[in-house]
């Protein structure tokens, strides 16, 4: 829909770090002719995915690997996937192992990009990371009691299972 359209315009230009996924997002839309648009507009499309993934944009840099790739310039295309992999991007990583297969990329390179993703991925998925997200979540929230819960989870003070109990303990969640 129009609407749609102009909310991923709106989210484009807000200049934040949601921006270059927004970009990217938009990129998308406009190749694939979503939200309303009668015909696809790969060029201007095109535009928006460079833009986002100047940004920053993993996901930009996984769609600009499969354009490349489609395009035969698989040198480029090894070079987005390579990028975006390496940030965690699951989809570019799996690409990755297809152009090893075909022989377009030496081992040393995969072995490089795939030890570069294994920590990405693991730096998403760390205690460390899960602490600050529930802190994160105390903060912005105006429950007192929940916000001092989870301080002292993040700060170290209760492991995951006390923080769980503690939780329960005060209804604040149920399962």
């Amino acid at each position: 829909t129009s609407k749609a359209l102009e909310l991923y315009h709106r989210a484009a230009d807000m200049g934040s770090a949601g921006s270059a996924e927004a970009t990217a997002g938009l990129g998308r839309v406009y190749m694939l002719g979503e939200c309303g648009l009668s015909i696809d507009d790969k060029e201007r499309g095109c535009v928006y995915v460079e833009s986002a993934a100047k940004m920053g944009s993993i996901n930009a840099r996984d769609i600009l690997g499969y354009i490349n790739l489609k395009k035969g310039n698989d040198e480029l295309a090894i070079r987005h996937f390579k990028l975006s992999a390496a940030a965690g991007h699951e989809l570019s990583m799996k690409a990755l192992w297809k152009c090893f297969y075909k022989g377009k990329l030496a081992k040393s390179d995969l072995e490089r990009t795939l030890r570069s993703h294994q920590e990405s991925c693991d730096g998403m998925n760390s205690e460390e990371r899960k602490r600050f997200v529930l802190w994160k979540k105390a903060k912005d929230n105006d429950n007192v009691l929940l916000r001092k819960i989870l301080g002292m989870y993040y700060n170290g003070k209760i492991n995951a299972k006390e923080l769980n109990a503690q939780l329960k303990a005060h209804g604040i969640m149920t399962n």
